[in-house]
C-alpha cells in the first residue's frame, strides 16, 4: 500500500482517538456501537487494495475463517434511525471484519466533520456535521472539527501516488460510474476469488 495512504489513515485515526478522549462522554463510538455501519459505502482504489492486501496477507486458516464471517446481519437501525442494510464487512456480532484496514471515512465517523457548502454571492458557507448520537447538548471546540474537504484532497493525493498493476485485473471489473468501489462489490469479489 502506497505511504501517503497509511500516513493518511494513521493521522485519521490518531486524530479521532483524541477527540474522543476528550470527549467520550458525548460520544457513543466505540465497541458495541456500529449504527453508523448501516450503509454500502464507496471507497477510493487504494483503499479497495489496501483491504485486499490486508486479507491476502492473512495466514490461509484466519483468511478463510474471516471470509467465512462475510455473513451479514440483518437491516437495522443508522444512526438517523433509518433501517438500512449493514456494511458488508460488518459481521453477525456487529464486528467489522476488516478493522485494520478499514476506510478512511471508518475511522473519522463520529468525529464532527467540517465542509464547506456551495459557494453563493462570493460568500462561503461552512457546515458542520456529526453522528446524531454524539455531541447532542454541544460540539466540542473547533480544534476537534475533521476538515473533510482538506482530508478528501489529501485521499485524492495518495489515490494518485500508487501504482499497482493488479489494480487493472483486481478493481476495473468492479468499479462504478464514479470511479469508487462498493464495499458491497469489493467483498462479493473477495469471496468469488478466494474460493
Amino acid at each position: 500500500m502506497p505511504t501517503a495512504l497509511r500516513t493518511l489513515q494513521k493521522n485519521a485515526s490518531e486524530f479521532f482517538d483524541e477527540i474522543h478522549k476528550h470527549h467520550s462522554k458525548e460520544m457513543q463510538c466505540g465497541k458495541g456501537c456500529s449504527a453508523c455501519c448501516y450503509t454500502d459505502l464507496h471507497i477510493f482504489e487504494s483503499e479497495a487494495i489496501e483491504i485486499v492486501e490486508y486479507i491476502n496477507s492473512l495466514p490461509q486458516e484466519e483468511r478463510t475463517k474471516l471470509i467465512s464471517s462475510f455473513r451479514s446481519p440483518p437491516p437495522g437501525k443508522d444512526p438517523t434511525g433509518r433501517i438500512q442494510p449493514p456494511c458488508s464487512f460488518l459481521n453477525k456480532n456487529q464486528e467489522c471484519v476488516i478493522y485494520p484496514a478499514r476506510p478512511l471515512i471508518c475511522r473519522t465517523q463520529g468525529a464532527p466533520l467540517l465542509f464547506k457548502l456551495e459557494e453563493s454571492k462570493k460568500k462561503k458557507t461552512d457546515s458542520i456535521d456529526h453522528c446524531p448520537l454524539n455531541f447532542k447538548n454541544k460540539l466540542p471546540d473547533r480544534a476537534h472539527w475533521i476538515q473533510l474537504d482538506r482530508m478528501n484532497q489529501l485521499l485524492s493525493i495518495a489515490e494518485k501516488d500508487y501504482q499497482i498493476k493488479e489494480k487493472q485485473l483486481i478493481l476495473d471489473s468492479i468499479k462504478d460510474s464514479n470511479e469508487r468501489i462498493s464495499l458491497k462489490k469489493l467483498k462479493k469479489w473477495i469471496t468469488q476469488n478466494n474460493e
